[in-house]
């Protein structure tokens, strides 16, 4: 079952286990999620960790695209989570966020215009 706020259609909780508990995780609280070895997993501002049933190719369709941008294949960014956008190789922006990444985040060379069109509004 999908929640989807009824005003705009996008995904406002996620439903994650927590130990041999379940409970609701509001996207709101959600700095990031990253992508590894066929899991996905939501990383809040306050630095936990959680396990999503969504792929980000899904996520890329529930989430508000004013709030959240795919900066790679594996990473999925929260605007209010970025900290520092640096200039980087051939092209590429280097992301610092709040809270700290598990590696380094950077915007493909193809990615950087729309992204600084999503970061202006």
């Amino acid at each position: 079952m999908c929640t989807l706020s009824k005003k705009e259609n996008y995904k406002d909780r996620f439903l994650v286990k927590t130990g041999q508990q379940l409970a609701f995780l509001t996207t709101s609280d959600i700095a990031f999620f990253r992508s590894a070895d066929g899991l996905t997993q939501a990383f809040t501002f306050a630095g936990k960790k959680y396990f999503v049933e969504n792929t980000l190719e899904e996520l890329d369709r529930l989430l508000d695209p004013r709030d959240f941008f795919r900066v790679s294949r594996n990473m999925m960014l929260r605007v209010n989570a970025i900290h520092k956008i640096l200039p980087h190789l051939n092209g590429r922006l280097k992301i610092e966020t709040q809270p700290g990444a598990p590696e380094d985040i950077f915007v493909s060379r193809e990615r950087v215009g729309e992204f600084k069109a999503w970061l202006g509004g």
